[in-house]
């Protein structure tokens, strides 16, 4: 577990340091971070997302167990889980502020 929480963490990192380089008030655009840096903020990229999507066959929820949903609810619902946030960010200014808080979540885990 701990090692797919470093994943996770340092998947997060990277985004952020790229993001920080971009103009602040640039629109954010998904497709241009993963023609970048071929990382995204999407299941595709989150390590927890990867792992329990193969361990959860038998539930339609494949967030099910997974530590974030766990303690602050599905990243995709409007709660506790500050993803959605980061997901909604307009400019890569605002989405740096968003994904550096969503990462101090990530950290609590």
């Amino acid at each position: 577990m701990n090692a797919l929480k470093q994943q996770v963490i340092e998947h997060w990192q990277r985004m952020i340091r790229w993001a920080s380089k971009q103009p602040k008030n640039r629109v954010v655009d998904i497709e241009v971070m993963g023609t970048a840096i071929k990382e995204v903020w999407l299941d595709s990229g989150c390590a927890w997302c990867k792992w329990y999507e193969k361990k959860v066959v038998m539930f339609y929820d494949k967030c099910i167990l997974c530590p974030m949903q766990k303690k602050y609810g599905k990243c995709t619902h409007i709660n506790k889980n500050l993803w959605n946030i980061v997901h909604g960010s307009k400019t890569w200014g605002e989405w740096t502020i968003n994904a550096r808080l969503f990462l101090k979540q990530i950290k609590t885990i």
